[in-house]
């Protein structure tokens, strides 16, 4: 693994995508299973509205992205303040309503996907002042987790992790600091998980974004880092707006929806840049598989209110 963080940083940005792109294109047709399920995935997503044609090119696509992604991650040890400039663009007003909300007093939670360059997100928003406290599983691999854990913190971000992991997240927020979390994984019930629709089935999603807005009063964006066409990318910030109705609960699920609502919308409208090959629907409500995945499985013992 020491060799791709050697070697990558000494060939240009461009180079190393197009090279990811490579494998990513290698691995749609090498790894059956991770196809089928990105395949399965399309299926209960688009159903009969997109062809299966149409389908293919869209799973190929999304593996080809992840190649760009997780190889261009390797590129940016060699990251700095001008070249995170020249490759990352940022629309103002993005930038702006984060530090509009820290000015206020406020913490920011970023919600984040696997979706496009998002192993760029952290890392230049950490260019910009914007530090982040982000929560990671240890991997089993030590010296693959220290390869990426000093990749990922180079800018200055930290990673949390174990059992205090919300604890620590909850006194970064109480200093007004910003904290990261990516929301397009499933969380067990045990976890703080909670049944929320996703591409109009019910899904287990992290109840802990909403947790932490409740607790702290938190502003939530958006974060979204696009490809370019010229091999840049735009990373869009977004404010995902909620109020308080004073039942605890209800507006843990209301917003646990709206976050999840906004992934939807940006996987619907772009849909090559997503992860499909992982398995989102791995869990369902219900007995009778009907619309899920074949691998889905029941989990009978939590219903979707």
């Amino acid at each position: 693994m020491a060799f791709p963080v050697r070697v990558m940083p000494l060939f240009p940005y461009k180079t190393v995508r197009r090279l990811g792109r490579g494998i990513g294109w290698s691995g749609y047709w090498l790894l059956g299973k991770q196809r089928r399920i990105a395949r399965a995935n399309l299926d209960v997503a688009f159903r009969g509205t997109k062809s299966r044609a149409e389908k293919n090119r869209i799973a190929r696509a999304s593996f080809q992205s992840f190649g760009a992604t997780m190889l261009g991650l390797f590129w940016t040890a060699r990251l700095t303040p001008a070249l995170g400039r020249t490759l990352v663009e940022f629309p103002d007003d993005g930038l702006q309503l984060v530090r509009d909300d820290l000015a206020r007093g406020k913490g920011v939670i970023f919600i984040m996907m696997h979706y496009g360059d998002w192993e760029l997100v952290g890392l230049t928003l950490a260019l910009h002042d914007l530090h982040i406290t982000g929560v990671t599983k240890l991997m089993r691999n030590a010296a693959l987790e220290q390869v990426f854990s000093r990749l990922r913190t180079r800018t200055g971000n930290n990673f949390v992790y174990g059992p205090h992991a919300m604890l620590r997240l909850r006194k970064a927020l109480k200093h007004k600091d910003c904290i990261g979390l990516l929301i397009d994984q499933q969380v067990g019930p045990r976890s703080g998980g909670i049944w929320c629709d996703f591409f109009g089935l019910p899904v287990l999603t992290t109840s802990a974004v909403a947790r932490l807005a409740l607790h702290s009063g938190a502003a939530i964006v958006s974060s979204v880092a696009y490809p370019l066409p010229d091999g840049r990318t735009r990373i869009d910030c977004r404010e995902i707006p909620y109020q308080l109705s004073g039942d605890d609960e209800a507006d843990i699920r209301a917003i646990s929806q709206r976050c999840l609502r906004a992934c939807e919308t940006i996987v619907r409208d772009r849909p090559e840049h997503w992860l499909w090959s992982y398995k989102r629907w791995k869990n369902r409500p219900c007995l009778e598989r009907g619309l899920y995945p074949d691998y889905s499985r029941p989990l009978v013992s939590q219903h979707p209110a």
